[in-house]
């Protein structure tokens, strides 16, 4: 994941505005995470915010609007301060987010080992934990499921896969299933998985900034 940042700081929302706290000022927000209630946002920082307009999923079907895959290190910037967060949550507000199904355990995973080396409390934990299956049930991120024609396309894919590319199960299961939508880009800041993207017939891209 990189190296460690904050708790989820205020962002442009999608067709709502900058989120703000309940103060009058026009500074955004300490706290208000790319898909928050007021419950997470005071476990993370203690002071009140208002609910980004973007979860409530509804928009998902409409015609026109375009869907970005993010891998689940991006996904966790939409919760999470790591590094380059403040890019992939203005990409994500730009169209709808869409991930494999199996991007859920990840997610999930990559919360505790938050918990797990000290880099969040328990409190700030089961926060992210709660609001992550708010946006679950709300629709806020597409999952996308596996299935037999994912699955063909990940054993043809190894079946040619020259010996110097490292790719893991996992990061194959979010290439197939991108590339099963007709997608073309897959957005991470997964090195082997964005340098494996094109034995899929897609192009890896991370715009998370460079730290020199």
């Amino acid at each position: 994941m990189g190296a460690q940042g904050g708790p989820t700081r205020g962002i442009t929302g999608h067709g709502a505005g900058r989120g703000r706290c309940q103060t009058g000022t026009s500074q955004p927000a300490p706290c208000c995470a790319i898909f928050f209630t007021a419950q997470v946002a005071a476990c993370l920082c203690g002071c009140p915010a208002e609910r980004w307009a973007r979860l409530d999923g509804r928009n998902f079907g409409r015609k026109g609007r375009a869907v970005i895959y993010l891998d689940t290190s991006y996904l966790v910037r939409l919760y999470y301060e790591d590094p380059g967060f403040e890019s992939v949550r203005a990409l994500a507000e730009s169209d709808h987010v869409a991930c494999a199904q199996h991007g859920q355990a990840e997610a999930i995973a990559a919360f505790h080992r938050k918990y797990r080396e000290g880099t969040v409390t328990l409190k700030s934990y089961r926060a992210m934990l709660a609001q992550f299956e708010t946006d679950h049930q709300a629709g806020a991120i597409r999952w996308l499921p596996a299935g037999d024609q994912i699955l063909q396309k990940i054993r043809d894919v190894y079946a040619g896969l020259p010996a110097t590319v490292y790719l893991r199960g996992a990061d194959a299961l979010h290439l197939a299933t991108a590339a099963s939508q007709g997608l073309k880009v897959v957005y991470g800041n997964d090195t082997h998985l964005l340098a494996a993207a094109g034995y899929f017939g897609l192009k890896g891209n991370n715009i998370i900034p460079k730290i020199h």
